[in-house]
């Protein structure tokens, strides 16, 4: 592969960073690339794109190495034909040639594949074939890394990396027969390991498995591949020869007439082999199908137990055992302004998130029916009036389908010049009759109406467009401008079968128009932004009523069927008015979580009624809901959450779990096993929540926010049974909790639900639920997020610092930081590790059960673990994706990383490795937690649902490291190293004892003479006395600090006390490698947990110094308690 140079690669990270995204469209990167060689261009489009192609070759090849070669391919032969591509069907381009390579790919692949069949084929008889499953799997990683180094070396580049026998040799410096004949001993040494765990499989079996070893970690863009495929396209680009495999395949991918056929056709491709539409103008034409080599049959396999289903009956994701929420209605992450519309019959809803997909819904169930690629930055949807055509704006494009039996047709397509980052087309609908479809043209200045069938355009209409709407009403009509610079103070209704302006209104001067709303009657309420709404007749144009609403709210006004009713929806409340004078016809229906996220111009709410008025369909975050307007309540699937779970927590004994979701601070009591939802809880009049947990005994405790600030909140004990709620008031000084709607506060609350932490400015207090003080703390800054470990006895504060204001500027970022407390002895941990590579302003770190360790994210993505007692950092792990929530198991064994691309990562701890990868959410995995007894793993996301994964078979039994390997690794001084072994040895309970539990003994203490000599030498005039009196002393450890403390306060010479000063602060640092020691041996016989380990660590509680003493006393309070004797 190229090297990557370091400039490029720091360019595509910096790329890579959600708030730092490029903001050209394609035609421009595109351009740059293809006229200047602007690099970062390129490499925009890399980031840009890279999931799309990355997923198409991931979904069409199965294999993690061919796929790397067919993404390289694909980029180089995009930085060859930069200048032909449409820039308008990019995408689709990009996914045809993916096809293409993969297919080559596959070829090639199959081509080694049965040449290594026949070389392979001698090394032993065949045997009974074993299927490549999940079981065999993990057993060949394991006795995969059993190998000697050379054979595992070659098997590994062969196989799992997928190079040839040629690259193979030139890394190893050996001959390609000398490789083909490692390999062959290397699959005979193989089998014969797996021979010995009863695991016969034949060798082309084990070719076959050896090829899934290397995807079982998930199917994100694997690390450093987006940097390696720019600059391979670039280098191929500039017209270097490259001989890698990817470069091979990238020949003969796109030909001389390709660009053009992409550009005439526009093609529409889905992975799932949907058959591709695409249209330039008013033509349209059936896409082909790119050319896809057929594997060849596979032997059938061990029928497959049916997939897990949640509540609804909808299909859960591999190693998911239940849903909480539901899919439905749920498009996924939000890429900017979204819209919804309901088709004439009411029975469909079509929706558009700021992406380039269209999906179609069942109202009623929440199914989705269908989804299509449409324009980028699609932000308007609408149906006409019959329901056979559909229409999109994106940012600078209309497309229009014909919809019927079969996939939509695209019908016509028509873009816009525009000007980022404003978009082109402010706003779209379709004529009454269907007939015409209206687009406002930003840069144009204008709005265009087209004929619906062709994309001809019919008339023009000046000024710059602020919203059209026809739904309901007899008349399209358009709010535009007076002239070609003006802007909204026009209203004109335009009659689409006479072809004409029925009629137009002039807005007071200073004046602009927000609103128009139709009856079928020819009535129209028209709102202007100083808040007056008046009723006119269309005709006539005589006004016949008006009053006035608030201004500045974004709010929307619809006629109900029939036309004497008028409903106006807005932020958190529905109003049933009367057109003429305003009044509620009905009273305020207050929905809280009804929440209008649009960032469009206008709220079109005509359209996003249902025909019969009775429902409301909103579209906010990715996400669709129907509102039912007589109750206030979500129509459709039950278990809806309203906006993203931002927090999930385990009750004591495992069966529920409660979710706090962000949009209407709702917090939900669900079933763990069935994802089935409870009740909500319901806070105190007036306020609201902002931070969850459990009680002891499985109640659930909530925080809420005052209704009044500064008066301080309180927090709810809910008894479950009886459904009776206790209310605690917070401590004196707690009144912080007046902070904004939809964010959590600065609380915490321990797994064994007798400790709560809640923090107000610098002062934290840490409580048991019923409000009783344990302790009051003061951090260094504002604490902003904490964090208790399970038994409450260790505190984590994420600090915000905000420097001053400079004069007249702006505020500075703040200095962010996390402390760790001892919350028994009120005491700051040191943190001897720097925290500037932490980015703990976005992910809050999370603390092991035991308080042992702190995982926190850093800026690069990766996270970092330090161990607590010391401040020192142990393993660093690199993340598939950055994460956005971690968390520990309780035995610390495991560590949960939830990424923004939806999936959870879990390491094994014990080897430092990925264990899993679970792929199933659409957004953002914002929330993580264990049950607390660590067989599963709830991850929430913005995507409004939680997922509960199995986690049971995660652990690898130390990965059969030789005991003595264990217990010397526990003994040394590598943090990250004795980490690891005291997990695994912990997993051999008697070994651990044996081996760990003669190291607690306190070593035999000095003679009082011996000690009283050595201090007295600490003053010695001979610097060789001293050193020799020092080393003395600190050997002896803490059995001569009461000494040193006596002789340190009785004023001694200044020599003297600077050395007795520096042994008092050694034995008293947590650094101390003695005592870290000690230490990690009390937390691996903790963890072993057997009644042995428990009296070995009596034992040494009743021999060991006082700081050993109460390290080994909390480590006995959070054992299981023995068994009574009888």
């Amino acid at each position: 592969m190229p090297a990557v140079p370091q400039g490029l690669a720091q360019r595509i990270r910096e790329l890579a960073l959600p708030l730092r995204c490029e903001s050209r469209t394609d035609a421009e990167l595109l351009s740059a690339f293809a006229t200047s060689r602007d690099e970062d261009a390129f490499a925009a489009l890399v980031v840009r794109y890279r999931h799309v192609v990355w997923d198409t070759c991931r979904l069409a090849l199965g294999s993690d190495a061919d796929a790397e070669d067919a993404f390289q391919a694909v980029f180089i032969a995009l930085a060859r034909d930069a200048g032909k591509v449409c820039p308008g069907t990019l995408e689709g381009w990009l996914r045809t040639v993916a096809l293409r390579a993969s297919a080559n790919a596959r070829v090639a692949a199959r081509r080694r594949e049965l040449a290594h069949r026949r070389l392979s084929a001698q090394a032993a008889p065949a045997v009974e074939e074993v299927a490549p499953e999940e079981d065999l799997l993990a057993i060949v990683r394991e006795e995969l890394a059993g190998l000697p180094a050379g054979l595992r070396v070659a098997l590994s580049l062969y196989y799992l990396e997928g190079k040839t026998q040629a690259e193979v040799g030139r890394i190893l410096g050996v001959t390609d027969r000398a490789i083909a004949a490692r390999l062959r001993r290397g699959l005979e040494a193989l089998r014969g390991r797996l021979v010995r765990r009863g695991t016969a499989v034949s060798a082309a079996t084990l070719v076959a498995v050896l090829g899934g070893v290397a995807t079982g970690a998930g199917e994100a863009v694997p690390a450093g591949l987006t940097a390696t495929a720019t600059a391979g396209a670039l280098a191929a680009a500039g017209g270097k020869s490259l001989a890698s495999a990817a470069a091979q395949l990238a020949v003969g991918l796109t030909g001389s007439g390709e660009a053009a056929r992409f550009k005439l056709y526009g093609l529409l491709l889905a992975l799932a082999g949907l058959v591709g539409l695409g249209a330039i103008g008013g033509a349209v034409v059936q896409a082909e199908r790119p050319a896809v080599v057929s594997p060849e049959p596979a032997a059938p396999l061990a029928p497959q137990p049916a997939p897990l289903v949640d509540g609804l009956g909808d299909e859960l994701p591999t190693g998911a055992v239940a849903r909480i929420g539901t899919d439905r209605f749920r498009a996924g992450r939000a890429a900017g302004a979204e819209d919804v519309a309901f088709f004439p019959d009411g029975k469909t809803l079509a929706s558009v998130h700021g992406g380039a997909e269209v999906s179609l819904w069942d109202a009623a169930t929440g199914k989705r029916v269908l989804t299509f690629d449409g324009p980028a930055g699609a932000r308007w949807v609408v149906a006409d009036p019959t329901g056979r055509r559909l229409a999109v704006a994106g940012a600078a494009e209309v497309w229009v389908w014909e919809l019927g039996a079969g996939a939509p047709r695209v019908a016509w397509t028509w873009r816009a010049k525009q000007t980022p980052p404003q978009p082109a087309v402010p706003a779209l609908a379709f004529s009454p009759d269907g007939s015409v479809v209206a687009a406002g043209d930003w840069d144009g200045k204008c709005t265009r109406l087209f004929n619906a069938g062709t994309g001809a355009e019919v008339a023009n209409l000046p000024g710059r467009t602020r919203a059209v709407s026809a739904a309901g009403g007899k008349y399209l009509a358009v709010i535009c401008g007076s002239g070609r610079d003006a802007w909204a103070d026009r209203l004109v209704f335009w009659d689409a079968p006479a072809g004409r302006a029925a009629r137009a209104l002039d807005a007071p001067p200073g004046e602009v128009f927000v609103d128009v709303s139709q009856s079928a009657d020819g009535r129209a309420v028209v709102r202007a932004a100083s808040g007056a709404v008046r009723l006119v007749d269309v005709a006539s144009g005589k006004e016949l009523g008006s009053w006035t609403v608030r201004d500045g709210a974004r709010r929307g006004l619809a006629f109900l069927p029939g036309g004497k009713e008028l409903v106006e929806v807005e932020g958190g409340r529905v109003r049933v008015r009367a057109p003429a004078t305003g009044a509620e016809v009905r009273g305020a229906l207050p929905i809280p979580a009804l929440v209008l996220h649009t960032l469009n111009n206008n709220l079109d709410v005509a359209k996003q009624l249902s025909p019969d008025g009775k429902y409301l369909a909103t579209s906010s975050l990715g996400a669709v809901t129907v509102w039912d307007l007589a109750t206030g309540r979500p129509a459709g699937p039950r278990g809806q959450v309203q906006g993203g779970i931002r927090a999930v927590a385990f009750s004591q004994d495992g069966r529920s779990v409660l979710t706090f979701a962000d949009r209407a601070d709702e917090v939900c009591v669900w079933d763990a096993a069935t994802g089935e939802p409870g009740s909500p809880l319901v806070p105190p009049a007036g306020t609201g929540f902002v931070g969850l947990g459990w009680a002891t005994g499985s109640r659930p405790l909530t925080l809420c926010r005052p209704p009044v600030p500064p008066d301080p909140g309180s927090i709810q004990v809910l008894d479950l049974r009886t459904r009776a709620a206790e209310s605690v008031a917070l401590p004196s000084g707690q009144t912080w909790v007046s902070g904004t709607s939809g964010h959590l506060a600065p609380f915490a609350v321990a797994a064994s639900g007798e400790r709560v932490a809640v923090a107000s400015g610098a002062t934290v207090d840490v409580i048991d639920p019923t409000g009783k003080g344990v302790r009051r703390l003061t951090t260094r800054a504002t604490a902003a997020r904490l964090a208790l470990s399970a038994d409450g006895r260790t505190l984590a504060a994420v600090t915000h610092d905000w420097p001053p204001r400079a004069p007249g500027g702006g505020p500075l970022p703040p200095r962010v930081a996390v402390e760790l407390w001892d919350v028994a002895a009120g005491r700051a941990r040191p943190v001897s590790v720097s925290q500037t590579s932490w980015d703990l302003f976005q992910v809050a770190p999370a603390l092991s059960a035991d308080g042992r360790w702190l995982a926190a994210v850093t800026w690069e993505g990766a996270v970092s673990l330090v161990e607590v007692s010391s401040g020192r950092t142990g393993q660093q792990l690199e993340c598939p994706e950055r994460p956005g929530a971690l968390a520990f198991s309780p035995d610390g064994r495991l560590l949960a990383a939830g990424g923004t691309d939806g999936a959870v990562a879990v390491w094994d701890l014990a080897t430092g490795r990925l264990a899993k990868r679970f792929r199933g959410h659409r957004g953002a995995v914002v929330a993580l937690a264990f049950a607390p007894d660590g067989r599963r793993l709830a991850s929430g996301s913005v995507d409004g649902t939680a997922l509960v994964w199995g986690v049971t078979d995660l652990r690898n039994a130390g990965g059969g490291r030789p005991v003595g390997e264990l217990r010397d690794a526990v003994l040394g001084a590598d943090v990250g190293a004795a980490h690891r072994a005291g997990l695994a040895l912990s997993e051999r309970p008697d070994d651990a004892v044996r081996l760990l539990a003669p190291k607690l003994a306190s070593p035999p203490e000095p003679d009082a003479a011996d000690v009283a000599r050595w201090i007295d030498e600490l003053g010695d005039d001979a610097f060789a006395v001293r050193e020799r009196a020092q080393t003395a002393l600190e050997k002896a450890g803490e059995a001569v600090g009461p000494a040193l403390r006596k002789r340190l306060a009785s004023d001694p010479p200044a020599e003297a006390r600077f050395r007795l000063e520096r042994l008092v602060a050694r034995l008293e640092s947590a650094a101390n490698p003695a005592r870290a020691t000690a230490a990690r041996i009390v937390a691996t016989l903790e963890r072993a947990g057997t009644p042995a380990a428990r009296r070995a660590l009596e034992d040494a509680a009743r021999r060991g110094s006082p700081g050993l003493k109460a390290e080994i006393e909390a480590a006995l309070a959070r054992m299981p308690a023995p068994p009574a004797s009888r």
